[in-house]
């Protein structure tokens, strides 16, 4: 069926329902690019349990005068968002794509996994906060999911579970430090006259299911490719080419699940944002 909710701009949220990741490439969803003929998808982590992302409180200027407040100045925030982000799950994969280790395999009996590791790598991550969302808007009302996306930030594993006798719950909590990126996830130059600014640590928006993001890489001759998850029913898909590039929108038909396009130059990176079953 064809999507029902589409721009949809007034929504309430509540829960948290996928956190999802790729590394980063100034705020491009890849470290390194796919081979030709060759894509990949974002990894979702489990267990999510609760993010609480902040923007940085306003500062304000009290002029005073006349032994009194003549007035107040509000200016932005000079702090950038940062965050925890906690699961009930400790994930090896994710554990050590932020910070750049490897798993010991302990005789192939025990996964040893390395905690505060000194001089670990700083590892830029494409994050995905996925949440449930209802649609208020007036004409376009439904349920569907919110999307906080940071295309540039850090994480650190900086919580263990608390041990305690009696029913005590661990969690494992990670401290996210987000970063402005000066283009939008497909590449596209942010700008005063289009977007009203030139930098911005994330976006947000609503979809009717859960969105992620694949990257392609085209060899001059493909024009069929799989996504890494399936697609869902209302065939929501949109995709530009050589993101890396020129930034391009291209023309996507949805057909059993697969996504069928005019071939694209060899090396370029095609972007799929699509909404899954």
């Amino acid at each position: 069926m064809a999507a029902s909710l589409t721009n949809v701009s007034q929504f309430i949220t509540g829960g948290f329902e996928r956190v999802q990741y790729a590394l980063s490439s100034s705020g491009l969803p890849y470290g390194t690019a796919p081979s030709p003929d060759s894509g990949q998808g974002m990894t979702i982590v489990e267990g999510a349990k609760a993010a609480n992302p902040t923007l940085g409180d306003a500062e304000v200027l009290q002029i005073t005068g006349d032994n009194g407040v003549r007035g107040a100045i509000q200016f932005p925030s000079n702090s950038l968002p940062t965050f925890d982000l906690i699961f009930a799950d400790l994930t090896a994969a994710f554990l050590n794509a932020v910070q750049g280790t490897t798993t010991d395999d302990a005789q192939s009996i025990y996964d040893f996994l390395l905690i505060d590791p000194e001089d670990a790598p700083v590892v830029d991550l494409f994050l995905m906060l996925t949440q449930k969302a209802v649609s208020t808007e007036a004409g376009s009302e439904g349920n569907g999911y919110f999307t906080v996306l940071f295309p540039l930030c850090t994480a650190t594993l900086t919580g263990l579970p608390n041990m305690q006798t009696g029913a005590n719950e661990g969690q494992f909590t990670w401290s996210v430090t987000v970063n402005r990126v000066s283009q939008l996830p497909w590449g596209e130059s942010l700008s005063v006259a289009s977007h009203g600014t030139t930098k911005a640590s994330g976006f947000v928006f609503f979809s009717e299911a859960i969105p992620t993001i694949d990257i392609f890489t085209q060899n001059g001759t493909t024009a069929t490719y799989t996504p890494t998850q399936t697609l869902n029913s209302n065939d929501q898909v949109i995709a530009w080419n050589d993101i890396a590039g020129t930034t391009g929108t291209l023309s996507i038909t949805p057909s059993t699940g697969d996504f069928t396009f005019t071939a694209g130059t060899s090396g370029e990176v095609t972007l799929f944002l699509y909404e899954v079953a």
